[in-house]
C-alpha cells in the first residue's frame, strides 16, 4: 500500500475534521468505567499525560473530555477531592487520535509486576469475547447429553430429546459417548454462547478463530472422538438444558480437530469458515456449540466396543477461576482504511 504526500491544505482539512469529530462528553460518560480504569493503568497516565500531575498513590475517580479528578484526602467526616481542568478538551483529543485515526490497534497484556500495559499491532482490529460464568447476564456456556442409565440404541439417542444438562460446572463436555456392554450410554454436546452486541454493525468480519482450552480426554473404546464447532440454538441465551441437546446443527463450521491433537494443556483453535462467520451477529448473541464429528454430527454408529468405556473430549468452561482458560470468540476485522496522524 503507497501512501502519497499530504499538502499543506490536506493537513488543515484532516485537523479540521478531527476537531469537528471530537469525542464528546456523552462518550466520555458512556465510556466512563473503561476510561477511569485506563487511566489508572501506569500507560493510560502517561497517554493522557496526567502521569506528572496526579500522585501515583492517588486514585483516579473521573476522566471528562478537559478534567480529571481524583480522591485526594480525609480530614474528620470530610472527602477532599482534586478537580484538575485543561483550557481545551486535551483528553478527548488523545483518545480521537487513538480509536480515530490511527493505523494500529493494542493488545493488552499482564506484566510481571501486575500492572496492564498496551502493546500495538500493526494490522486490523480484533475483538476477543467470553460467555458469562454462573449467574450468567447475557451469555451462557455448558454441556447437555441424552443418557439412559441402562442403555439403549444408537438411534435412540442420538435421536432423544435429551436428559441431563449442566452449565455451572468448571469444566464442559466438547464431546462424549459412553458405552455400555450392549448397547450405548450416551452422547454428550457443548453449548457455547458469546455476546458479540459490542461489534460496529457495519463491521466486515475476517477471520475469526474460537478457541477452547483443553483440560481432559479418554479413548476407552478407541473411538478416537474428534471436535468440530456448530451452531447451536439453546431456549435461553443464559442457561443450559437438557432440551438443547438437539438443537445443535450439523453443518460444520471449522476444521475438526482429531482426538490425538486435541491439547489437554493449551487452546484449541478453530478457525471458522463463511458459514461459522455468518452465525456471528453484532445485534445480540452469537450461539456456537462443539460435538463429535465423525459419529454424531454425521450420525454414523461406531462399532461397538462390546463393554462399558468413556470415550471424551473437555474442555475449560466460564466458572474456571479466572479468564485466562475461558472459551474464546476472537472477532477481526476483514479491511481497514490507514489515516494518518495528525498533531
Amino acid at each position: 500500500m503507497q501512501y502519497t504526500q499530504l499538502q499543506q491544505k490536506d493537513y488543515l482539512l484532516l485537523w479540521d475534521s478531527a476537531h469537528r469529530n471530537m469525542l464528546d462528553k456523552d462518550f466520555f460518560k458512556k465510556y466512563q468505567r473503561f476510561l477511569v480504569w485506563f487511566a489508572n493503568t501506569r500507560f493510560g497516565r502517561w497517554f493522557f499525560r496526567i502521569h506528572n500531575d496526579v500522585p501515583k498513590d492517588k486514585i483516579i475517580l473521573e476522566v471528562l473530555p478537559n478534567k480529571v479528578m481524583w480522591f485526594d484526602r480525609i480530614e474528620g467526616n470530610t472527602y477532599y477531592y482534586t478537580h484538575q481542568f485543561r483550557t481545551h478538551d486535551k483528553f478527548a483529543k488523545r483518545i480521537n487520535a487513538l480509536v480515530m485515526w490511527m493505523p494500529f490497534n493494542t493488545y493488552k497484556r499482564i506484566r510481571t509486576d501486575g500492572q496492564w500495559m498496551l502493546v500495538p499491532k500493526v494490522g486490523l482490529a480484533c475483538f476477543e469475547f467470553n460467555p458469562d460464568p454462573d449467574a450468567e447476564s447475557t451469555s451462557v456456556d455448558g454441556h447437555c447429553a441424552e443418557e439412559i442409565g441402562l442403555g439403549d440404541t444408537w438411534s435412540n439417542i442420538h435421536g432423544g430429546a435429551g436428559t441431563i444438562s449442566s452449565d455451572d460446572e468448571t469444566f464442559l463436555f466438547c464431546a462424549r459417548i459412553e458405552s455400555l456392554e450392549s448397547d450405548w450410554k450416551n452422547i454428550f454436546r457443548g453449548v457455547v454462547l458469546f455476546d458479540t452486541s459490542s461489534l460496529d454493525d457495519a463491521i466486515s468480519i475476517g477471520t475469526t478463530t474460537l478457541s477452547l482450552r483443553g483440560t481432559a480426554k479418554k479413548n476407552e473404546g478407541s473411538l478416537n472422538l474428534n471436535v468440530n464447532i456448530y451452531s447451536s440454538a439453546p431456549a435461553s441465551n443464559t442457561a443450559v438444558v437438557a432440551g438443547d441437546f438437539n438443537s445443535l446443527g450439523t453443518t460444520a463450521f471449522s476444521t475438526a480437530i482429531s482426538h490425538a491433537s486435541f491439547s489437554t494443556s493449551a487452546y484449541n483453535d478453530f478457525v471458522l469458515n463463511a458459514s461459522g462467520v455468518a452465525q456471528i451477529t453484532a445485534t445480540g448473541v452469537s450461539k456456537f456449540g462443539m460435538r463429535n464429528e465423525t459419529y454424531d454430527a454425521l450420525n454414523v454408529e461406531p462399532s461397538h466396543p462390546s463393554s462399558v468405556t468413556d470415550n471424551s473430549v473437555s474442555c475449560s468452561a466460564a466458572d474456571e477461576a479466572g479468564t485466562s482458560q475461558d472459551p474464546k470468540l476472537e472477532v477481526c476485522e476483514k479491511t481497514f482504511t490507514p489515516r494518518m496522524i495528525i498533531y
